[in-house]
């Protein structure tokens, strides 16, 4: 008999806030999919996260992620919602902005990974598409051939 049991994609949540991605995961029925890890600075956010999630974020701050700790997590997918401030249309900016760093660490880590995510998917704001951040990062998908 063939099984048809389809494995568990494995999901990193960056800027995780209370789980927006999360929630959203939750409602894809066929969707089998597991957060197995979620990254955010706001303590009271993660005190959220993890009360509704079970799943306690770390606090560690996405600048100090190394491309080692990343790759041993061997994500199929990386979900995030970067701070958008940066690319609003009020205040557009580069990846030099101070809000944009940990972003910009996302993309520098993707590129030397031996085990990339298959797929990553980024929460947009008017302004992001046009940003050197969002060029940076499908720059990386075009090194690493994706």
């Amino acid at each position: 008999m063939i099984s048809t049991t389809v494995p568990k994609l494995k999901i990193i949540e960056f800027f995780s806030g209370i789980g927006g991605w999360h929630s959203a995961l939750n409602h894809l029925p066929h969707f089998p999919s597991e957060v197995i890890a979620a990254y955010d600075v706001n303590p009271m956010s993660n005190a959220v996260y993890e009360h509704v999630y079970g799943l306690k974020p770390s606090s560690q701050s996405i600048e100090s992620l190394s491309v080692k700790s990343l790759d041993a997590l061997s994500a199929d997918i990386w979900c995030m919602s970067p701070p958008c401030q940066p690319y609003t249309r009020q205040h557009p900016t580069t990846e030099d902005d101070p809000r944009a760093k940990a972003f910009t660490k996302l993309c520098h880590v993707l590129q030397h990974m031996t085990s990339p995510p298959t797929y990553v998917a980024v929460e947009n704001v008017i302004g992001f598409e046009t940003s050197s951040s969002c060029q940076m990062l499908l720059d990386v998908f075009d090194l690493n051939g994706k």
